[in-house]
This record gives structure tokens, C-alpha cells and sequence, in this order.
């Protein structure tokens, strides 16, 4: 969560594994972008397969 906020998206809510965020409305903010920076694995969990998808929406559903 911090490399996402570190790259200009706002946390709004989490709910367990979700991560809803506000952006600008500009093409380098998108989902595959937010799903990149959230399969980043930490160096301490190294080894953990950690994958990441997500939508864009005017407001909050469940996919």
C-alpha cells in the first residue's frame, strides 16, 4: 500500500484483499498500472506467488 500511495493513488477503503483507490482521471493511472504495483512482492516475502487484478468504476462494485 505504501508504493501505491508512493505513486499518486489515494486509498479510500481496504476490505480484506481489496484496495480501493482515487486517482486523476489521466492514462497513467489505471488498473493494470494499480495491479502491477500491488503484485510487487517485499523482499521478506520472497518466493510468494502474488498476483493482483482490478476494474476501473465511477463508483464502488464488486466485480
Amino acid at each position: 500500500m505504501p508504493a501505491i500511495e508512493a505513486a499518486g493513488y489515494a486509498i479510500v477503503l481496504t476490505v480484506h484483499d481489496e484496495v480501493i483507490t482515487e486517482a486523476i482521471n489521466h492514462a497513467s493511472y489505471n488498473a493494470s498500472e494499480l495491479s502491477r504495483l500491488l503484485a510487487i512482492v517485499p523482499a521478506w516475502m520472497q518466493g510468494l506467488p502474488l498476483a493482483a487484478a482490478g476494474f476501473e468504476a465511477d463508483r464502488y462494485r464488486k466485480d
